[in-house]
């Protein structure tokens, strides 16, 4: 169906069927997108997400389906076991950004979206959470005298009157409490979508 749509939309037509044809290649192609994911297709969904957004490039169901691909692609380095961890990392987080940066666009556009809010949250909250991680690589990697205190991070911000004691539960990050973890990383999500 998208092919002869596309054919149609590549012959000279009146605007008035053209606006038709262009938003029903639109949902079509965000249909396919989704489809495409569900079937773990990321390529394809992302090939499909291109397709809408060539013609609208703020069609809110193409963009939150092309994050969701990026951040999949993100989620699916980890798995990569022919890299460094610290690589991974690196790695990781362009995607999960890339996802963020279209998640802000959506959310910029249509600021009630609860769904949006959910994912953008949830995703700086493993952006924080990569970031703290790839900061403890780097220092584990460094030599012993210049190595920086896995506490300096807690300075950059700002605690909560809710903020835990340090040293209380285990969690991904070591030399912080995990219930401090999640002060951090609860407060950047709050600092992103407002919620």
């Amino acid at each position: 169906m998208q092919g002869k749509i596309e054919d149609h939309l590549k012959k000279d037509i009146a605007s008035a069927d053209r606006a038709s044809l262009e938003k029903l290649y639109i949902q079509v192609s965000s249909n396919a997108a989704m489809c495409c994911f569900n079937l773990d297709d990321i390529d394809g969904s992302i090939e499909n997400c291109d397709k809408a957004l060539k013609i609208d490039p703020k069609h809110q169901k193409s963009l939150y389906r092309k994050a969701l691909c990026k951040q999949k692609i993100g989620d699916k380095v980890d798995e990569e076991t022919d890299l460094e961890e610290i690589e991974r990392k690196k790695k990781q987080l362009v995607y999960y950004e890339e996802a963020r940066k279209i998640l802000e666009d959506v959310l910029h556009a249509d600021n009630k979206n609860k769904d949006v809010k959910d994912k953008l949250s949830d995703l700086v909250k493993i952006i924080v959470q990569i970031r703290m991680k790839y900061k403890l690589i780097e220092q584990k990697n460094q030599p012993k005298e210049t190595k920086a205190p896995v506490q300096e991070e807690k300075k950059q911000v700002e605690p909560t009157s809710e903020s835990p004691k340090k040293g209380t539960n285990k969690n991904p990050t070591p030399g912080m409490s995990k219930a401090y973890f999640e002060t951090i990383t609860t407060n950047a999500a709050k600092a992103v979508t407002g919620k």
